[in-house]
Protein backbone atom coordinates (compact mmCIF):
# COMPACT_ATOMS: atom_id res chain seq x y z
CA UNK A 1 0.00 0.00 0.00
CA UNK A 2 2.86 2.36 0.85
CA UNK A 3 4.46 1.96 -2.59
CA UNK A 4 1.10 2.36 -4.25
CA UNK A 5 0.46 5.66 -2.45
CA UNK A 6 3.90 7.00 -3.39
CA UNK A 7 3.50 5.86 -7.01
CA UNK A 8 0.05 7.43 -7.31
CA UNK A 9 1.36 10.66 -5.84
CA UNK A 10 4.19 10.84 -8.38
CA UNK A 11 1.76 10.25 -11.24
CA UNK A 12 -0.87 12.64 -9.90
CA UNK A 13 1.58 15.49 -9.19
CA UNK A 14 4.06 14.85 -11.96
CA UNK A 15 4.56 18.50 -12.97
CA UNK A 16 4.94 19.69 -9.37
CA UNK A 17 7.38 16.90 -8.53
CA UNK A 18 9.49 17.60 -11.60
CA UNK A 19 9.49 21.34 -10.77
CA UNK A 20 10.63 20.66 -7.20
CA UNK A 21 13.36 18.35 -8.49
CA UNK A 22 14.57 21.00 -10.95
CA UNK A 23 14.54 23.76 -8.30
CA UNK A 24 16.61 21.71 -5.87
CA UNK A 25 19.01 20.63 -8.63
CA UNK A 26 19.54 24.23 -9.79
CA UNK A 27 20.00 25.42 -6.19
CA UNK A 28 22.73 22.83 -5.60
CA UNK A 29 24.44 23.69 -8.92
CA UNK A 30 24.48 27.40 -8.03
CA UNK A 31 25.64 26.80 -4.47
CA UNK A 32 28.44 24.52 -5.70
CA UNK A 33 29.43 27.12 -8.33
CA UNK A 34 29.55 29.88 -5.72
CA UNK A 35 31.66 27.70 -3.43
CA UNK A 36 34.01 26.97 -6.32
CA UNK A 37 34.30 30.69 -7.14
CA UNK A 38 35.17 31.52 -3.52
CA UNK A 39 37.72 28.67 -3.33
CA UNK A 40 39.37 29.77 -6.60
CA UNK A 41 39.31 33.40 -5.44
CA UNK A 42 41.11 32.57 -2.20
CA UNK A 43 43.72 30.51 -4.05
CA UNK A 44 44.19 33.15 -6.74
CA UNK A 45 44.57 35.97 -4.21
CA UNK A 46 47.06 33.92 -2.21
CA UNK A 47 49.19 33.16 -5.29
CA UNK A 48 49.06 36.78 -6.49
CA UNK A 49 50.00 38.10 -3.07
CA UNK A 50 52.92 35.69 -2.84
CA UNK A 51 54.24 36.74 -6.27
CA UNK A 52 53.58 40.47 -6.02
CA UNK A 53 54.93 40.92 -2.45
CA UNK A 54 52.67 43.96 -1.83
CA UNK A 55 53.52 46.80 0.51
CA UNK A 56 52.11 46.76 4.03
CA UNK A 57 51.79 50.55 4.06
CA UNK A 58 51.45 52.73 0.97
CA UNK A 59 51.51 56.51 1.31
CA UNK A 60 50.34 58.24 -1.87
CA UNK A 61 51.83 61.68 -2.36
CA UNK A 62 51.86 64.47 -4.93
CA UNK A 63 54.23 67.43 -4.69
CA UNK A 64 57.77 67.87 -3.44
CA UNK A 65 59.38 65.27 -1.20
CA UNK A 66 62.82 64.49 0.24
CA UNK A 67 63.92 60.86 -0.08
CA UNK A 68 66.67 61.41 2.48
CA UNK A 69 64.06 62.18 5.15
CA UNK A 70 62.23 58.97 4.30
CA UNK A 71 65.49 57.00 4.40
CA UNK A 72 66.25 58.47 7.82
CA UNK A 73 62.76 57.58 9.05
CA UNK A 74 63.26 54.02 7.76
CA UNK A 75 66.53 53.63 9.64
CA UNK A 76 64.98 54.96 12.85
CA UNK A 77 62.20 52.35 12.66
CA UNK A 78 64.14 49.27 11.55
CA UNK A 79 62.43 47.26 14.29
CA UNK A 80 59.25 47.52 12.19
CA UNK A 81 60.43 48.22 8.62
CA UNK A 82 62.04 45.47 6.55
CA UNK A 83 62.20 47.40 3.24
CA UNK A 84 61.25 50.77 1.80
CA UNK A 85 60.77 51.85 -1.81
CA UNK A 86 59.43 54.97 -3.45
CA UNK A 87 57.78 54.42 -6.81
CA UNK A 88 57.64 57.51 -9.04
CA UNK A 89 54.50 57.59 -11.19
CA UNK A 90 54.08 59.58 -14.38
CA UNK A 91 50.34 60.26 -14.46
CA UNK A 92 48.39 61.11 -17.61
CA UNK A 93 44.82 62.03 -18.41
CA UNK A 94 42.93 59.45 -20.45
CA UNK A 95 42.77 61.88 -23.37
CA UNK A 96 46.57 61.56 -23.69
CA UNK A 97 46.36 57.82 -24.38
CA UNK A 98 45.45 57.02 -27.99
CA UNK A 99 44.67 53.64 -29.55
CA UNK A 100 42.97 52.12 -32.58
CA UNK A 101 43.50 55.15 -34.82
CA UNK A 102 41.40 58.01 -33.39
CA UNK A 103 40.18 56.57 -30.08
CA UNK A 104 41.37 57.74 -26.68
CA UNK A 105 40.83 56.72 -23.06
CA UNK A 106 39.28 60.10 -22.24
CA UNK A 107 36.13 58.51 -20.79
CA UNK A 108 37.90 56.60 -18.05
CA UNK A 109 37.41 57.49 -14.40
CA UNK A 110 40.77 55.91 -13.57
CA UNK A 111 44.06 57.75 -13.09
CA UNK A 112 46.59 56.37 -15.60
CA UNK A 113 50.19 56.12 -14.44
CA UNK A 114 53.30 54.85 -16.23
CA UNK A 115 55.85 53.21 -13.99
CA UNK A 116 58.98 51.10 -13.94
CA UNK A 117 58.96 47.78 -12.11
CA UNK A 118 60.02 47.99 -8.46
CA UNK A 119 63.25 46.30 -7.37
CA UNK A 120 62.41 44.79 -3.98
CA UNK A 121 58.64 44.45 -3.51
CA UNK A 122 55.23 45.54 -4.83
CA UNK A 123 55.85 43.84 -8.15
CA UNK A 124 53.42 44.00 -11.06
CA UNK A 125 53.06 40.54 -12.59
CA UNK A 126 51.69 38.86 -15.73
CA UNK A 127 48.82 36.37 -15.99
CA UNK A 128 51.15 33.58 -14.83
CA UNK A 129 52.10 35.59 -11.72
CA UNK A 130 55.61 36.12 -13.10
CA UNK A 131 57.32 39.46 -12.51
CA UNK A 132 56.92 41.64 -15.61
CA UNK A 133 60.05 42.45 -17.58
CA UNK A 134 59.14 44.94 -20.30
CA UNK A 135 61.55 45.74 -23.15
CA UNK A 136 62.04 49.15 -24.75
CA UNK A 137 59.11 50.26 -26.90
CA UNK A 138 56.66 47.93 -25.16
CA UNK A 139 54.08 48.35 -22.41
CA UNK A 140 52.20 46.01 -20.08
CA UNK A 141 48.60 47.22 -19.77
CA UNK A 142 46.38 46.62 -16.72
CA UNK A 143 43.67 43.99 -17.18
CA UNK A 144 41.03 46.65 -16.44
CA UNK A 145 41.94 48.65 -19.57
CA UNK A 146 42.52 45.57 -21.72
CA UNK A 147 38.93 44.54 -21.07
CA UNK A 148 37.32 47.98 -21.09
CA UNK A 149 38.78 48.98 -24.47
CA UNK A 150 39.01 45.48 -25.97
CA UNK A 151 42.78 45.76 -26.34
CA UNK A 152 44.91 42.78 -27.32
CA UNK A 153 48.57 41.86 -27.08
CA UNK A 154 50.29 43.28 -30.16
CA UNK A 155 48.07 46.36 -30.35
CA UNK A 156 49.66 49.80 -30.14
CA UNK A 157 48.84 52.64 -27.75
CA UNK A 158 50.29 56.10 -28.26
CA UNK A 159 51.06 58.57 -25.48
CA UNK A 160 50.75 62.23 -26.47
CA UNK A 161 51.54 64.97 -23.98
CA UNK A 162 52.89 68.36 -25.07
CA UNK A 163 55.99 67.76 -27.19
CA UNK A 164 56.13 64.10 -26.21
CA UNK A 165 54.62 61.48 -28.51
CA UNK A 166 55.52 57.81 -28.62
CA UNK A 167 53.82 54.56 -29.53
CA UNK A 168 54.08 51.44 -27.38
CA UNK A 169 53.31 47.87 -28.40
CA UNK A 170 51.24 46.00 -25.81
CA UNK A 171 53.42 43.07 -24.75
CA UNK A 172 51.46 41.67 -21.80
CA UNK A 173 48.63 41.98 -19.32
CA UNK A 174 49.54 43.67 -16.04
CA UNK A 175 48.21 42.18 -12.79
CA UNK A 176 48.66 44.66 -9.99
CA UNK A 177 47.88 43.48 -6.45
CA UNK A 178 47.55 47.01 -5.14
CA UNK A 179 45.60 48.54 -8.03
CA UNK A 180 44.11 45.60 -9.92
CA UNK A 181 40.57 46.06 -8.59
CA UNK A 182 38.09 48.29 -10.39
CA UNK A 183 37.34 49.76 -6.94
CA UNK A 184 40.73 51.50 -6.84
CA UNK A 185 40.95 54.84 -8.65
CA UNK A 186 44.40 54.37 -10.24
CA UNK A 187 46.00 51.90 -12.64
CA UNK A 188 49.70 51.34 -13.42
CA UNK A 189 51.10 50.74 -16.92
CA UNK A 190 54.57 49.16 -16.86
CA UNK A 191 57.24 50.38 -19.29
CA UNK A 192 60.98 50.00 -19.74
CA UNK A 193 63.45 52.20 -17.83
CA UNK A 194 64.73 53.83 -21.04
CA UNK A 195 61.22 54.83 -22.15
CA UNK A 196 60.47 56.05 -18.65
CA UNK A 197 63.62 58.21 -18.62
CA UNK A 198 62.60 59.73 -21.96
CA UNK A 199 59.20 60.67 -20.51
CA UNK A 200 60.91 62.30 -17.54
CA UNK A 201 63.32 64.18 -19.79
CA UNK A 202 60.50 65.60 -21.89
CA UNK A 203 58.42 66.34 -18.78
CA UNK A 204 55.51 64.23 -19.97
CA UNK A 205 52.84 63.55 -17.36
CA UNK A 206 52.53 64.70 -13.76
CA UNK A 207 54.77 63.33 -11.03
CA UNK A 208 53.18 61.42 -8.18
CA UNK A 209 54.75 59.12 -5.62
CA UNK A 210 54.00 55.88 -3.82
CA UNK A 211 56.06 55.83 -0.62
CA UNK A 212 55.90 52.16 0.33
CA UNK A 213 56.95 50.19 3.38
CA UNK A 214 57.31 46.43 3.77
CA UNK A 215 57.19 45.51 7.45
CA UNK A 216 58.65 42.66 9.43
CA UNK A 217 56.22 39.85 10.21
CA UNK A 218 55.32 41.37 13.59
CA UNK A 219 55.77 45.01 12.57
CA UNK A 220 53.45 47.60 14.13
CA UNK A 221 51.61 49.01 11.11
CA UNK A 222 49.37 51.43 13.01
CA UNK A 223 52.18 52.72 15.17
CA UNK A 224 54.39 53.29 12.15
CA UNK A 225 51.68 55.23 10.32
CA UNK A 226 51.21 57.45 13.38
CA UNK A 227 54.96 58.07 13.66
CA UNK A 228 55.14 58.91 9.93
CA UNK A 229 52.46 61.59 10.24
CA UNK A 230 53.88 63.00 13.47
CA UNK A 231 57.28 63.51 11.84
CA UNK A 232 55.67 65.59 9.07
CA UNK A 233 56.83 63.40 6.20
CA UNK A 234 55.25 63.66 2.71
CA UNK A 235 51.57 62.77 3.00
CA UNK A 236 49.68 64.73 0.36
CA UNK A 237 47.39 61.81 -0.43
CA UNK A 238 45.70 58.82 1.21
CA UNK A 239 47.50 56.20 3.28
CA UNK A 240 46.45 52.62 2.45
CA UNK A 241 47.26 49.44 4.34
CA UNK A 242 47.96 46.10 2.72
CA UNK A 243 44.74 44.56 4.07
CA UNK A 244 42.68 47.20 2.25
CA UNK A 245 44.23 46.21 -1.09
CA UNK A 246 43.45 42.56 -0.32
CA UNK A 247 39.84 43.49 0.46
CA UNK A 248 39.46 45.48 -2.77
CA UNK A 249 40.87 42.58 -4.80
CA UNK A 250 38.45 40.11 -3.25
CA UNK A 251 35.28 42.21 -3.24
CA UNK A 252 34.40 42.06 -6.96
CA UNK A 253 34.49 38.27 -7.29
CA UNK A 254 33.13 37.74 -3.79
CA UNK A 255 30.12 39.90 -4.65
CA UNK A 256 29.35 37.65 -7.64
CA UNK A 257 29.62 34.57 -5.42
CA UNK A 258 27.26 36.10 -2.84
CA UNK A 259 24.65 36.89 -5.49
CA UNK A 260 24.81 33.29 -6.73
CA UNK A 261 24.43 31.99 -3.16
CA UNK A 262 21.39 34.25 -2.60
CA UNK A 263 19.78 32.96 -5.80
CA UNK A 264 20.41 29.34 -4.72
CA UNK A 265 18.83 30.08 -1.31
CA UNK A 266 15.81 31.60 -3.07
CA UNK A 267 15.42 28.48 -5.20
CA UNK A 268 15.59 26.27 -2.11
CA UNK A 269 12.88 28.39 -0.45
CA UNK A 270 10.67 28.06 -3.54
CA UNK A 271 11.26 24.29 -3.61
CA UNK A 272 10.40 24.05 0.09
CA UNK A 273 7.13 25.94 -0.44
CA UNK A 274 6.27 23.66 -3.36
CA UNK A 275 6.94 20.60 -1.21
CA UNK A 276 4.79 21.94 1.62
CA UNK A 277 1.84 22.82 -0.61
CA UNK A 278 2.08 19.52 -2.46
CA UNK A 279 2.30 17.63 0.82
CA UNK A 280 -0.85 19.28 2.20
CA UNK A 281 -2.73 18.72 -1.06
CA UNK A 282 -1.68 15.07 -1.12
CA UNK A 283 -2.90 14.52 2.45
CA UNK A 284 -6.32 15.93 1.52
CA UNK A 285 -6.57 13.71 -1.56
CA UNK A 286 -5.45 10.57 0.28
CA UNK A 287 -7.81 10.84 3.26
CA UNK A 288 -9.45 7.53 2.31
CA UNK A 289 -6.13 5.63 2.15
CA UNK A 290 -4.98 7.29 5.39
CA UNK A 291 -8.23 6.25 7.06
CA UNK A 292 -7.70 2.65 5.96
CA UNK A 293 -4.11 2.67 7.32
CA UNK A 294 -5.32 4.03 10.66
CA UNK A 295 -8.07 1.39 10.78
CA UNK A 296 -5.57 -1.44 10.43
CA UNK A 297 -3.44 -0.03 13.25
CA UNK A 298 -0.72 1.94 11.48
CA UNK A 299 0.45 4.88 13.63
CA UNK A 300 0.27 8.52 12.56
CA UNK A 301 4.06 8.70 12.74
CA UNK A 302 4.44 5.82 10.29
CA UNK A 303 1.88 7.33 7.90
CA UNK A 304 3.64 10.70 8.00
CA UNK A 305 6.95 8.98 7.34
CA UNK A 306 5.56 7.43 4.13
CA UNK A 307 4.89 10.85 2.63
CA UNK A 308 8.01 12.55 3.95
CA UNK A 309 10.33 9.81 2.70
CA UNK A 310 9.27 10.53 -0.86
CA UNK A 311 10.46 14.13 -0.62
CA UNK A 312 13.60 13.13 1.23
CA UNK A 313 14.51 10.72 -1.56
CA UNK A 314 13.66 13.38 -4.15
CA UNK A 315 15.79 15.99 -2.38
CA UNK A 316 18.79 13.65 -2.09
CA UNK A 317 18.48 12.61 -5.76
CA UNK A 318 18.19 16.25 -6.88
CA UNK A 319 21.15 17.22 -4.68
CA UNK A 320 23.36 14.47 -6.11
CA UNK A 321 22.31 15.37 -9.65
CA UNK A 322 23.09 19.05 -9.04
CA UNK A 323 26.47 18.25 -7.53
CA UNK A 324 27.44 15.98 -10.45
CA UNK A 325 26.34 18.62 -12.96
CA UNK A 326 28.35 21.32 -11.19
CA UNK A 327 31.41 19.04 -11.06
CA UNK A 328 31.24 18.43 -14.81
CA UNK A 329 30.84 22.14 -15.56
CA UNK A 330 33.92 22.93 -13.46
Amino acid sequence: MFLKIVKNDFIRNKIVNISVFVFITMAVILAASATNIIANLIQSMSELQESAVPADITQMHSGQYDQEEIDQFTEEHRENIAMQETMVLLTFDGSNIHFDQNQTMAGTIQDISFVVQNKNFDFIVDLDNEKLDVTEGEVAVPIYFMQQYDLKIGDTITVKSGEYEKGFVISDYARDFEMNSSLTSSKRFVINQADYNEMLLKQAGELEYLIEFKLHENGDSQGLQTAYIEEGLPANGPTVGGKVFLLFNAMSDAAVAMVIILISILLIIIASLCIRLTFLATIDEDLREIGVMKAIGISKKAIKKVYLNKYRVMSVAAGITGYLCSSKSV
